[in-house]
């Protein structure tokens, strides 16, 4: 994944550009933000779920859902809440690629 833009409050990154493929867009904003219903989740690969809620924990953030595996699937996954309220679920990368197979 490339950065393909940043400044002091905005970062647009992908694989390719705007034109040619999807881009996330991170906002960095000072004023209050409302989730809404347009926004389920993000899912962002960790090469180890447990060891990543740890230091979520350690920093001061409340995990939402316990690192272990899904059931029915086995992927290893734990989740968290921003402090704006959206979900990020951090996969296990190793799980995650198997899954393509």
């Amino acid at each position: 994944m490339t950065c393909f833009e940043s400044s002091g409050s905005l970062a647009k990154l992908g694989y390719g550009s705007e034109k040619d493929s999807t881009i996330v867009e991170l906002v960095h904003s000072d004023e209050a933000t409302e989730v809404g219903d347009g926004y389920g989740q993000i899912a962002i690969s960790t090469p180890d779920v447990y060891a990543a809620a740890d230091s979520i924990t350690k920093s001061g953030f409340e995990v939402t859902r316990a690192p272990g595996p899904v059931p029915g699937i086995g992927t290893k996954v734990t989740a968290v809440r921003d402090p704006d309220g959206f979900k990020i679920v951090l996969v296990d990368a190793e799980d995650f690629e198997l899954e393509f197979d």
